[in-house]
């Protein structure tokens, strides 16, 4: 019998599932328009998810790594995030340690994932190392467009949380409209920021 705090685990679980992480689909183009903000969720034969989503932003790939990656500053613009801290740092490689509260009334959620990025390509990749998962694995793809003006932000995830919910697909998609939205409107503020002060 499933626990409440499984239950609330579970939960939060999809919440996260937009919070970081991004993939490049090998036949989706380098076009960038409204259109392009898409999450679709699909489920195994098991409890396994696979999230893909893509997602157009008005600001230079740069900006949108800057804003993926500055991880103590996550909870400040990421919804339910409480904390994010880097436990440790080897080069391109690094721990993460994340607290998440989706509601009130539901418990707080933690776990741990190994980062590693890749500025050069613009991509990072994630892996659950510890917490409340059965299985996660993600990764961020940040393909230039319209000259590097502007970002296809492409995200691939699998995730398991080692139950059953009902209606998890449903919650999913929405959690990871509104997280990626959030890492959008981000990138989009700093790069208005910075025209400002180049004039």
């Amino acid at each position: 019998m499933i626990s409440i705090a499984q239950r609330a685990a579970g939960t939060m679980i999809w919440t996260f599932a937009g919070a970081l992480l991004l993939a490049l689909s090998p036949g989706m183009s380098a076009s960038c328009a409204a259109a392009d903000n898409t999450v679709t969720v699909t489920k195994s034969s098991t409890e396994l998810r696979q999230v893909t989503a893509r997602y157009a932003i008005n600001a230079p790939p740069s900006f949108v790594w800057q804003t993926i990656t500055s991880y103590p500053q996550l909870p400040s613009f990421i919804p339910a995030y409480r904390r994010c801290r880097v436990l440790s740092s080897q080069g391109a490689q690094k721990t993460l340690d994340v607290h998440m509260q989706t509601s009130r009334l539901l418990p707080p959620f933690r776990y741990q994932v190994r980062v590693n990025e890749n500025p050069k390509a613009m991509n990072l990749s994630l892996k659950r190392i510890s917490g409340d998962f059965a299985a996660l694995n993600g990764q961020y793809k940040l393909l230039p467009v319209d000259n590097g003006e502007r970002t296809l932000l492409i995200y691939h995830l699998s995730i398991d949380p080692g139950l059953a919910l009902p209606g998890a697909n449903g919650m999913i998609k929405s959690n990871v409209e509104r997280e990626l939205s959030a890492v959008r409107a981000h990138a989009e503020q700093a790069h208005r920021k910075s025209m400002i002060g180049a004039n």
